[in-house]
């Protein structure tokens, strides 16, 4: 028994007006235990003993303070250098699959970061089964994004929270139907980071490094190239650049409270949940200016990692600099 919810005098919960009321049982294990033996008129064995006490190793403990955003340890990826392995395993330097080339040939993404790592933690997932046996669940929690099939080429990023039976979510083998969906605590949270922003879980579901703060708005960004992930994405080249440039330390610092990573994606966080309790014309003005400086961070990326935008870029350079140069010898 994990937890238990208050109803109303018509046995109904989650009327309107009547708010419910959840609470988790562990916190109070040992007041309940106390209690059992104090009126019981057959007392547990543990009574008599003096034993009965809450075990760690048998109960979860409770959810982390703050939020969790991210995997169960248990969720699987397929690594280049280790295979298929648990999420727990993961580290930074491995390389994770993260798609196919048309001719079938396996594309791996480097794993630069952890924006949310609790190995110890025990924190709540959405457990996600599909109607394909074959497919393992997926646990991820609420606002992390996932990838769904559109009728463009491109599949869209919305929050696992919107998922529903029949849905579909992306995946290898085209599209897996969700067809149950349920909550489940699990020990671990994780959150890897890709320089792509996207990586496989599992039996091949397309997912994303990151999460959205407004999980009830991802509609406005029906069909759009502007969404969530790309937003964050966006937000989080200047951390992929330092590692790129200067130095990829495999060594990262967490908060013992939240599991953040400390700077990088801490302050980040902040920021975001500042923008989103702004009124809407304030947050544009603020938004703006970001994506414009983002932006830029993002092109000079591409210019000087992406062989097909740093060949573009170097071909336009020297077109431009032979027609002035032409032009002053006329």
């Amino acid at each position: 028994l994990v937890g238990i919810i208050s109803m109303s005098d018509e046995g109904q919960c989650g009327e309107a007006n009547k708010p419910g009321i959840y609470t988790r049982v562990y916190p109070y294990l040992d007041w309940i235990y106390e209690k059992i033996c104090e009126i019981s008129s057959v007392p547990p064995e543990c009574c008599v003993t003096n034993t009965c006490t809450v075990c760690e190793s048998a109960a979860p403990a409770p959810a982390p303070t703050g939020f969790v955003v991210c995997f169960s340890g248990e969720t699987e990826v397929t690594t280049e250098q280790h295979g298929t392995i648990p999420m727990s395993d993961l580290r930074i330097g491995d390389k994770v699959l993260s798609s196919f080339t048309s001719a079938a040939k396996p594309i791996y993404d480097m794993v630069y970061s952890f924006g949310h790592s609790q190995p110890d933690v025990f924190a709540e997932y959405l457990k996600i089964s599909f109607e394909d046996k074959k497919s393992t669940p997926l646990e991820i929690s609420p606002d992390h994004l996932v990838f769904v099939p559109t009728t463009s080429a491109n599949p869209k990023p919305i929050p696992a929270s919107q998922l529903k039976i029949g849905d579909e979510i992306t995946s290898l083998t085209g599209a897996a139907v969700v067809n149950k969906i349920e909550s489940v605590t699990r020990r671990g949270a994780y959150a890897p980071f890709t320089y792509s922003g996207k990586f496989l879980v599992n039996s091949g579901l397309l997912v994303s490094s990151f999460i959205t703060l407004q999980p009830e708005l991802h509609f406005l960004f029906e069909n759009s190239i502007i969404n969530h992930h790309t937003i964050a994405h966006l937000f989080e080249t200047p951390h992929r650049l330092i590692k790129k440039l200067f130095f990829f330390n495999n060594e990262e610092v967490y908060n013992p409270d939240t599991g953040l990573l400390q700077f990088w994606i801490e302050e980040p966080y902040r920021l975001a949940k500042f923008l989103v309790n702004l009124p809407s014309y304030q947050m544009v003005l603020v938004l703006v200016p970001l994506l414009v400086l983002f932006g830029s961070l993002r092109l000079l990326e591409l210019a000087l990692f992406d062989f097909f935008v740093l060949t573009l870029v170097t071909v336009v350079t020297l077109t431009v600099y032979y027609r002035k140069k032409s032009k002053k010898m006329l």
